[in-house]
């Protein structure tokens, strides 16, 4: 039944497709779902409401897809409705629909069954990224998912979007857990996809494992504690313990408080010794990545404090200042461990405080806070490990005492003494900016580009020290990472 109707402008500017199921059935054809639909044929739009759950039949051999309106609506989930309507999609490799040139359709609130999905190729192209096989698509289209469930007959199309996901993890916008995909937020040219989950319909037994990956968001130290322990406990533990873990921490998080009701032999020494963990049992993941986001800062609110253009009253454009998510470890050593030579912690924009000394035994190593003494490792060689390093810091900042920051800046001294020695050219402390790694320096302690910033050079007190590209006892810092007081 089409009838056309006079729409308000915001609604003729939504693209959206779904059912007026309660006019179907539970069965329909192509073209009698859109016939339902209300069309506007002034803007050549459409909207279809789905108030009730139903299979679309696929189009019999030969016969091309239904064309779409410009604009057209799927909207399913009225208020009022506990669980979205599901739209059985029958499992189509053949299109249902066709957007024209152009076009747009937006699908919303509903859950779409038996949702044939690209199986290739490997990796998965932008373009494919859940790229529906029942909607025939054009160059200059766009299609919009919103608060969809697409379950797919393929665990490969799930299993080549995790991959795709995991690739660009830790990141905010999605989750990889064992069985599913949430696209809490992903955009192309092509697709807008907004709180999408994505899962197979085969029975768990029959589905390919482990996953390629597991990647969340963590928003407190709890939500941290459980990311690690779930993949240590039964019966997680016995299939994807060598699946790389990445979780994303977009906010400050302090792990004061949290309880360590384990105790672990220390991983590094024959002695009959245990210490306090947070954990059940040692890190098993190949890799582990503990990455921040970037968090506003507030603008300054002394109108004195905005820097003006030369001889003008008008203040200068500000950029937006971000500064990386703080974690505070507490001053609790060893909580986490790994559990030997070939797995790898990674800690990633990150800003982290409260640093803890190391064990008695460890002496005088455990004197130097930012060797990270949170984090146990099977091995802490002395400089020179060339295995690759279990723990790497990536782009953090560090804050020490004032007395182990001027060991740092007394240690790089000398350092740039020896190099500039070798090169015959005498040796002086940088003061370059922080971000900066133009300063070279032969690889030692202080490793290429590492550089003494804080007015060092007019002198000013120090107050920061940046390290990139060292390897010290298996622990790597890479890129700019300002150690502070």
């Amino acid at each position: 039944m089409s009838t056309t109707t006079s729409w308000r402008p915001s609604l003729t500017l939504a693209l959206v497709i779904l059912a007026l199921l309660a006019s179907f059935g539970s069965t329909t054809d192509p073209g009698a779902f859109i016939a339902a639909c209300e069309t506007n044929t002034v803007n050549n739009a459409a909207i279809c409401y789905a108030n009730a759950s139903i299979a679309i039949q696929a189009p019999l051999s030969g016969r091309p897809p239904v064309a779409l309106p410009q604009q057209v609506v799927f909207l399913g989930a009225p208020s009022g409705l506990t669980a979205p309507p599901v739209v059985d999609l029958n499992s189509s490799t053949s299109p249902f629909f066709a957007i024209p040139p152009h076009g747009s359709l937006t699908i919303s609130n509903l859950s779409l069954s038996s949702a044939a999905l690209p199986t290739g190729p490997f990796p998965l192209p932008a373009t494919a990224f859940l790229s529906l096989l029942a909607v025939s698509t054009q160059p200059t289209s766009h299609v919009t998912l919103v608060n969809v469930n697409i379950t797919t007959p393929s665990c490969i199309s799930l299993a080549l979007h995790q991959i795709a996901a995991c690739t660009v993890s830790p990141s905010p916008n999605f989750t990889v857990s064992t069985t599913s995909l949430v696209v809490h937020s992903y955009a192309t040219s092509s697709l807008s996809a907004t709180n999408v989950t994505l899962t197979c319909s085969r029975p768990t037994s029959d589905r390919p494992t482990p996953p390629p990956c597991l990647a969340r968001t963590v928003t407190t130290s709890q939500q941290l504690l459980d990311a690690l322990t779930e993949q240590l406990l039964p019966p997680a533990a016995s299939t994807i313990g060598e699946v790389p873990l990445y979780l994303f921490l977009p906010i400050d998080t302090s792990l004061a408080g949290i309880p360590t009701p384990y105790t672990l032999p220390t991983p590094d020494t024959t002695a009959d010794t245990y210490c306090p963990s947070a954990l059940p049992s040692r890190l098993t993941q190949s890799r582990i990545v503990i990455a921040g986001g970037r968090i506003p800062t507030p603008p300054p609110t002394p109108s004195n404090s905005i820097p003006t253009r030369p001889g003008s009253a008008t203040p200068m454009p500000q950029q937006p200042s971000t500064r990386l998510p703080e974690l505070d470890l507490a001053h609790m050593p060893s909580i986490f461990q790994t559990n030997g030579p070939f797995n790898r912690v990674v800690l990633r924009n990150l800003t982290l405080t409260n640093l803890p000394y190391g064990p008695v035994g460890k002496l005088p190593y455990s004197l130097i806070t930012a060797m990270l003494w949170s984090v146990w490792m099977t091995e802490r060689r002395a400089l020179g490990w060339t295995q690759g390093s279990q723990l790497a810091l990536q782009d953090c900042e560090l804050r020490v005492a004032g007395e182990e920051l001027a060991m740092w800046a007394e240690a790089w001294d000398q350092e740039q003494r020896v190099s500039a020695h070798d090169r015959g050219t005498p040796g002086r402390r940088s003061g370059r900016s922080s971000g900066s790694s133009n300063s070279s320096s032969s690889p030692g302690l202080a490793g290429s580009g590492s550089q003494v910033d804080g007015g060092a050079l007019l002198g000013g007190p120090l107050c920061v020290l940046n390290i990139d590209d060292v390897v010290l006892n298996n622990m790597s810092w890479v890129g700019s990472l300002p150690v502070r007081f």
